[in-house]
């Protein structure tokens, strides 16, 4: 029996409340419902549900302990006697932001927790069908350099490679500095091809939602751009890739640049550039900006206020 709420009361009325929760993470190829469920026992558990609202037998993953509450004193008023009443509230939130299924019905688990039973250490773990801890999938530690911080898994997608996309609270993945948006393989190594072109930030309060939609990963939450200062609340990855290539990212920035933004370890990437400020075909070439910043590459484009039109051309296949 799962404890998730709890009245405590005496003779002068209630006293304390606790109150657990059920959040649903997501759906499953048979059907069922994947939740998160936070009992009053300090408890963290994922289940799945199914179409009777039954919790399947088949997996069963070992729970997460020690989930503490927080807590708050809120007041009733009871309009019969005019008297006002005031007593402890105690809620237990989750540890697991999300969880994706594999194909083989596996399922990528990431949050909060710092260690899954049974698990390596980690905010992000791998349950084989039945809920057991997978032990072949070896993420490297993952890490944050901004102080007074921890590393916390917000959202996961798994494409139809079983590639997983892994967002979070998180700048440097076993040492090497990354984005807070990386791509791991089935073994949880780090995918080099993969180089996100937006950085995560905890300006104003950190949040990320990831949903692929075949070759376009959105990516939703506290983002920006390596140039820009504050977060852009929603960006569109096309992961096609171009030629054989990975892919070569695309933004346009209120105020006046164009930018893209492709992994260093393509070489020979050449582009040009020309802007026509009259809009009747007139092209005058352009100055393109190269740099390059935690293994990404970016050209960027200064657009006049008066540009009526631009234009990129890449010159290597």
């Amino acid at each position: 029996t799962l404890r998730l709420g709890q009245v405590n009361r005496s003779s002068l009325g209630l006293n304390s409340l606790q109150m657990g929760g059920v959040r649903i993470l997501g759906t499953t190829r048979a059907g069922s419902v994947i939740a998160e469920l936070a009992t009053v026992d300090g408890e963290v558990l994922l289940r799945k549900i199914g179409a009777d609202g039954a919790v399947l037998e088949t997996f069963l993953p070992p729970p997460i302990t020690g989930n503490t509450a927080a807590s708050s004193f809120p007041t009733i008023y009871d309009p019969t006697v005019a008297t006002v009443s005031q007593f402890e509230m105690f809620s237990y939130s989750g540890l697991i932001r999300d969880a994706a299924e594999l194909a083989d019905g596996s399922f990528v688990v990431g949050g909060d927790f710092r260690q899954f039973p049974t698990a390596a250490a980690g905010p992000l773990v791998l349950l084989t069908p039945n809920g057991t801890v997978d032990t072949r999938f070896k993420p490297l530690a993952f890490g944050v350099s901004r102080p007074f911080s921890v590393p916390s898994i917000l959202s996961v997608v798994v494409d139809g490679e079983d590639r997983i996309y892994v967002a979070g609270n998180f700048d440097r993945y076993g040492g090497a500095p990354v984005r807070g948006l990386v791509r791991l393989d089935r073994q949880g190594r780090l995918d080099p091809t993969f180089v996100s072109p937006i950085i995560f930030t905890d300006y104003p309060s950190p949040s990320a939602e990831l949903v692929l939609n075949d070759s376009t990963l959105w990516v939703g939450g506290s983002f920006r751009a390596p140039e820009a200062t504050f977060p852009r609340a929603l960006w569109k990855l096309d992961l096609g890739h171009v030629n054989g290539l990975p892919p070569i990212q695309t933004t346009v920035e209120p105020g006046g640049q164009f930018s893209l933004q492709w992994s260093a370890a393509l070489t020979n990437v050449v582009f040009e550039a020309a802007t026509d400020l009259t809009g009747d075909g007139n092209w005058q070439p352009a100055t393109l900006t190269v740099t390059e910043s935690d293994g990404v590459k970016s050209v960027t484009l200064p657009l006049a206020a008066k540009t009526e039109f631009f234009r990129i051309r890449r010159l290597t296949p």
